[in-house]
C-alpha cells in the first residue's frame, strides 16, 4: 500500500512538473513569435516597446500644408504596428509622423503618412497624393517657424516592394517622405495593393 501511494505521488508530481515546464516554454515561444517581428526593422531604432523617440514629443507640434491639394492639417506622432508597418494616426483627419525618425527639417528622412480612404469609404486625407508633381511645394509649420520642401520624385510601388527599410535609414540632406496606400483592397493582407511615395527636399526655412 505504501509503495502504491509512493508510485501515485511520483507519477502525479512528474505530470505536474511536465505541465509546468510545457506551459513556461509555450509562453516563451509565444513571446518570441510576437516580439521577433518588432526587432527586425532594418537599420532603425527598435520600436517603441523598447526605445524612446529621439525628441520630446510634448514639444513637437507640426502642421502640413499642400496648397495644390487644398490640404492643411495637423500631424501627430505615430510608431510601428505589430507587423512593422507604419502606424496610422488616431484621428483620420490628421497625418502621422514617424516619431522614431528625424523631425521634419532635421537631417535624414522625415516620414509622414496618411489615409487614402476611411473605414466608412470616404476619401482620406491623402486621397489625392498621387496628383503631386515634381517641383510642387509642401509646407510644414513647426513651433519655431515654417519649412518649405520641394517635391523631387513620386513613385507608385507594389505593397511587397515597398522599401520601408530604405526609407527608414538615415540619409544625407533634409528630406520629407509622404506615404499613402492606393490600388485594389486585398482581403488577405487587409491593405491596398500599392503604396504612393512622394519624396521632397528642404528648400527654405523661416523662423518666427
Amino acid at each position: 500500500m505504501k509503495i502504491r501511494s509512493l508510485l501515485i505521488f511520483g507519477v502525479s508530481f512528474g505530470l505536474t512538473f511536465l505541465a509546468a515546464y510545457l506551459l513556461i516554454n509555450y509562453r516563451s515561444y509565444l513571446a518570441a513569435k510576437i516580439l521577433t517581428p518588432l526587432t527586425s526593422v532594418a537599420s532603425k531604432t527598435p520600436p517603441e516597446t523598447s526605445s524612446k523617440p529621439p525628441v520630446d514629443l510634448a514639444e513637437i507640434h507640426l502642421r502640413l500644408k499642400i496648397a495644390k491639394l487644398n490640404l492643411d492639417t495637423q500631424v501627430e506622432p505615430v510608431g510601428l504596428t505589430q507587423t512593422n508597418n507604419l502606424d496610422t494616426p488616431q484621428d483620420a483627419a490628421n497625418l502621422g509622423w514617424y516619431k522614431f525618425g528625424p523631425v521634419p527639417g532635421g537631417a535624414g528622412n522625415a516620414l509622414i503618412n496618411g489615409d487614402y480612404d476611411t473605414a466608412t469609404g470616404n476619401s482620406g486625407i491623402f486621397a489625392d497624393l498621387d496628383k503631386l508633381q515634381t517641383g510642387d511645394e509642401i509646407e510644414v509649420t513647426t513651433d519655431t517657424g515654417k519649412l518649405k520642401f520641394v517635391v523631387t520624385q513620386i513613385s507608385s510601388l507594389p505593397f511587397d516592394q515597398f522599401p520601408s527599410d530604405q526609407l527608414l535609414q538615415t540619409k544625407s540632406g533634409k528630406n520629407l517622405i509622404l506615404v499613402t496606400t492606393s490600388g485594389v483592397w486585398d482581403t488577405q493582407t487587409q491593405t491596398r495593393g500599392e503604396r504612393i511615395v512622394v519624396e521632397a527636399v528642404l528648400k527654405s526655412e523661416t523662423t518666427t
